[in-house]
């Protein structure tokens, strides 16, 4: 079975896929070792493509879909496999090899040999843990390639040959009904449900209805399946393309792969690089979870071939790798500019504040983004520069606060949006509110949360301390020196009580014809 190369690589870990296949084997071994009855435990659909052969070579089949599992599986069984030479399990120790190699003499390659050949990138492990004959080996070899310590078929092997060694080792039984029950557990009550496709079948099809109810892929990561797909129907050799244009994102996939950005903005670094890559090309806003579908339609609407694509988005990539890891691609076009003849000019008709909210949080320092100020200061701190005015180059903060009233109680100057929360407004309690878990905070009363988080930033920044920003500033200085929770509200308390707080802000903001009540 060959797992094709435009799949994305191995991603299971240990706390949400390896620990919980591990109980299910486990509980299944320990009522065989006790001779209790148990059904068999079904792991759930793979789905094959049958490949060409020629008459007498091994009968190979794409993974379209499972190739997760099945790489587990392999892994479960060599890492039971290499702990049967530790034990003397020799017989236990060939039926477990001829569940993970082939005995066919007709294999063209030694790679041949093994029954599931991952995609490019994690060939390389792959072959380290079961070419090794123990997991000692393993280690040795990690200490001459060091960059393979952290793939996850490595550690996956050795989870599984750390948890299966103290199992065989619990107890005062033997080791060898052990061994014999896990056997019995892996080969004979673990099972999957095969489903082999025919010409007729749509494996592209297959696979996306099954990843929208599967486990989460990123939307990279089926733009990538649909144009290699699409190579296929061109009859392009893919592993051209791949090496050319593709490989280099697998090969610093820690890096692309990793979450940036913060709270519910938070996404993969590539899949924002092909949002913003696509946003340029279509010349239309593209949100990030639409990049699959935009991909896919622009290049089947601008009949562009898989080449053509991927030549395209590996020049852009180059570009993006050329600035700093932390670098913000956004098109002219979501800056509130409009594209006219060589340039570009302000486009008067267009409205950026979700724009500003969001490189707000991309600005914003970490130490910013923790309890006591996750939130309230964080959201409430884009909702404030998103309405900011901006003119000539500068944001001209409305010390008034008219600007902020405009947009928390109607939708805002010039109907560009707001809160729409009403002059009498009902808010949590202050300390409740401070302290708020983002996910509740972000919930189904975000709205209002956003707009009373505002209105506290407005009145910390300019009505606290006659517009001094006093008691912020020390609040600020506080989380910067590593202050966390209800310990880093202390400064804005400045020595009173939450409640003397709640009383200070509904006066200063009923000057202004807002009355908010705290404790709904």
């Amino acid at each position: 079975m060959l797992v094709p190369l435009f799949q994305r690589p191995y991603v299971w870990n240990q706390a949400d896929q390896w620990e919980p296949l591990w109980e299910d084997i486990r509980n299944i071994a320990e009522d065989l070792f006790h001779d209790r009855f148990r059904r068999p435990h079904f792991l759930g659909a793979i789905v094959l493509e049958q490949v060409a052969t020629k008459t007498g070579e091994i009968q190979k089949r794409l993974v379209i879909d499972g190739q997760q599992r099945l790489t587990t599986a392999q892994i479960v069984l060599e890492a039971f496999h290499d702990l049967c030479t530790e034990f003397g399990a020799q017989n236990p120790k060939k039926a477990l090899a001829k569940m993970t190699r082939n005995d066919d003499p007709m294999a063209d390659s030694t790679d041949e040999i093994f029954k599931l050949w991952p995609t490019t990138v994690d060939q390389e492990g792959y072959r380290l843990v079961m070419e090794c004959r123990t997991p000692k080996e393993v280690h040795d070899h990690l200490e001459v390639k060091p960059h393979l310590a952290d793939r996850p078929i490595i550690r996956g092997y050795l989870y599984y040959s750390a948890v299966i060694r103290e199992w065989i080792a619990h107890g005062t039984a033997g080791a060898e009904q052990r061994i014999s029950s896990l056997i019995f557990a892996l080969r004979d009550h673990m099972r999957f449900v095969v489903i082999d496709l025919g010409d007729e079948d749509d494996a592209q099809l297959i696979f996306e209805t099954l990843n929208a109810r599967g486990t989460p892929l990123l939307p990279t990561d089926l733009v990538k399946n649909f144009v290699f797909h699409r190579a296929r129907v061109e009859k392009k050799e893919l592993q051209p393309l791949y090496d050319k244009y593709w490989a280099p994102f697998d090969k610093r996939d820690d890096w692309w792969r990793r979450q940036i950005g913060r709270g519910h903005a938070q996404r993969a670094r590539i899949d924002l690089f092909l949002q913003a890559f696509l946003t340029m090309r279509t010349r239309e806003e593209v949100p990030v979870t639409h990049v699959y579908a935009a991909c896919r339609d622009h290049i089947i609407k601008g009949k562009q071939s898989a080449e053509d694509f991927l030549r395209e988005l590996r020049r852009a990539a180059d570009l993006y790798g050329c600035f700093s890891h932390d670098v913000v691609l956004v098109p002219m076009t979501s800056l509130g500019l409009v594209e006219g003849g060589t340039g570009f000019s302000l486009d008067t008709k267009r409205h950026n504040a979700v724009l500003v909210h969001e490189l707000v949080h991309q600005l914003t320092p970490n130490a910013y983004m923790v309890p006591g100020a996750l939130g309230w200061f964080s959201e409430g701190l884009a909702e404030y520069m998103a309405i900011t005015p901006y003119n000539w180059g500068y944001f001209r903060p409305d010390i008034h606060g008219n600007t902020v009233k405009a947009y928390v109680t109607a939708r805002g100057d010039g109907g560009l949006g707001g809160r729409a929360l009403g002059t009498n407004i009902t808010a949590p309690k202050l300390k409740d509110f401070f302290l708020m878990p983002y996910s509740r905070f972000s919930g189904p009363s975000a709205g209002a949360n956003y707009g009373v988080g505002l209105l506290l930033i407005h009145y910390f920044f300019h009505m606290e301390g006659g517009g001094k920003a006093y008691r912020i500033t020390q609040f600020l200085k506080g989380l910067h020196a590593g202050q966390r929770g209800e310990a880093s509200l202390g400064p804005l308390l400045d020595g009173g009580t939450y409640e003397k707080l709640e009383g200070e802000i509904a006066a200063a903001w009923a000057s202004m014809g807002v009355q908010i009540r705290f404790g709904g």
